[in-house]
């Protein structure tokens, strides 16, 4: 991890650490962010093939590791590093402008899509008045932030990897009445939710959606309570690759500094697991709606999208 840091220049290494340890969520927050670690890499690089191997190095890092939980961002990095390499021997200028060019196009689709989602989603919400989201989601925030009028705002914080904090700046700035909560209290405020709103790491043609542990739980709980429950996506999150057998790699995470933190007996905790699943698949029955920026539909509607899957991407 440490050499590929070193290989970003210095503005950017803080960057970095910020996804690597976790202090900025959200796919799509990533994928902004490893496209800035690409353009910043070629405006300090001294020749074309140094900028190439760099970007090559990086790219292949976070899909290794942050695309195993994100198909989106693994499609990211591919569309905008693939097809570098016979450039790398072209003049610094021309290939600068090219990765730059590679990289705002694709944050400018991006930013188009997330618009159509939002719009489609407050078109959705319009007689809310208590919603709930869990774990961030670039998507959902945006969302929040573009209601046209205050509501209540639930959030439900997930102790795996705190994800419901870094919605408050955009509630508030929006004049939401904010209800923050831990997850554990969920079936206490559920009943009173008008909807749920998450986002997703990735989706299947099945319907399933992926997101942080505690998802699938609030997901139970609305069926159970008649609250529907809304998966707020880019189209571009969805993983083809079930239909060549290939499904996600689990992904657990040590929860032992968090969970001992107030321990006065550490050494109790030499002796025990901490171990725990970081992402979990919400199954399409407990699913009301995907919104993308296709439109809004149910889960078992994904395979009819065939067309608009592509156009976002997807092969």
């Amino acid at each position: 991890m440490n050499s590929i840091r070193e290989l970003l220049p210095l503005e950017q290494r803080d960057s970095f650490d910020h996804i690597m340890h976790e202090r900025v969520l959200g796919a799509g927050s990533h994928i902004r962010m490893i496209g800035d670690f690409f353009k910043s890499i070629v405006l300090n690089a001294k020749n074309s093939r140094e900028a190439y191997e760099k970007i090559a190095a990086v790219g292949g890092f976070f899909a290794e590791t942050r695309g195993k939980s994100s198909y989106a961002v693994l499609k990211a990095i591919e569309e905008m590093s693939t097809g570098l390499q016979p450039h790398s021997s072209a003049p610094l200028e021309e290939f600068t402008a090219l990765v730059i060019t590679r990289v705002e196009g694709y944050h400018q689709h991006v930013r188009q899509n997330a618009e159509k989602i939002v719009q489609f989603a407050i078109k959705e919400s319009l007689h809310f008045e208590k919603i709930l989201l869990f774990d961030y989601s670039s998507t959902v925030d945006k969302f929040i932030a573009a209601l046209p009028r205050p509501i209540d705002i639930y959030i439900a914080e997930s102790r795996v990897i705190n994800g419901g904090y870094p919605f408050l700046a955009s509630a508030l700035n929006a004049g939401h009445k904010v209800h923050f909560f831990p997850e554990a209290n969920l079936e206490v405020f559920m009943p009173q939710m008008d909807a749920v709103f998450i986002g997703a790491e990735t989706f299947y043609l099945d319907g399933t959606a992926f997101n942080t542990a505690g998802s699938d739980v609030a997901a139970v709980l609305a069926k159970f309570h008649h609250v529907p429950y809304y998966v707020l996506t880019p189209l571009s999150k969805l993983d083809p690759r079930t239909l060549e057998g290939q499904y996600k790699q689990e992904i657990w995470r040590d929860m032992k500094a968090q969970l001992t933190e107030r321990w006065e007996d550490k050494d109790w905790a030499e002796q025990i697991s901490f171990m725990t699943k970081e992402l979990v698949g919400v199954r399409p029955e407990f699913i009301y709606r995907y919104i993308t920026e296709a439109g809004i539909f149910p889960p078992h509607f994904i395979p009819f999208f065939v067309d608009n899957l592509k156009m976002a991407g997807v092969q």
